[in-house]
């Protein structure tokens, strides 16, 4: 969901590109940025981020207004997006799944929604937005 605005609720994976599930995953996790040796860059988060671990595989990132959204243009809203990190039981690959959502302060309650049912989905039962 877009925008003029620059609101968007977008629910993105990384699939079978273990490269690019180590690079979006490397700052929240030690086995992702092991894996990233090699690969280039490590997203690095914003100065005022505030980064909260869930459970050993998932994390809940807030960015400050004027963050990028995923890797898309600034935008005036505050950022809030939800990391996971998923280690494939049989191949033993990983993947991300990565949910961001950019609203306005006062659909804030809308942000809540949509990361605590991606939250609970990946098995944190204790979530609260910061």
């Amino acid at each position: 969901m877009t925008s003029g605005s620059g609101s968007v609720i977008s629910r993105d994976t990384t699939g079978g590109c273990q490269g690019c599930a180590a690079i979006e995953a490397c700052p929240f996790f030690a086995d992702a940025l092991k894996n990233v040796q090699g690969l280039g860059g490590c997203y690095t988060p914003l100065p005022g981020s505030n980064v909260r671990r869930l459970t050993d595989n998932v994390v809940l990132v807030s960015e400050p207004p004027g963050s990028p959204v995923g890797y898309g243009p600034s935008n005036s809203n505050s950022v809030w997006m939800i990391v996971a990190y998923i280690t494939d039981a049989q191949s033993q690959g990983h993947s991300t799944e990565t949910v961001y959502c950019a609203l306005p302060n006062n659909e804030r309650d809308v942000c809540a929604a949509v990361l605590g049912q991606v939250a609970l989905e990946s098995g944190s039962y204790d979530f609260t937005m910061p």
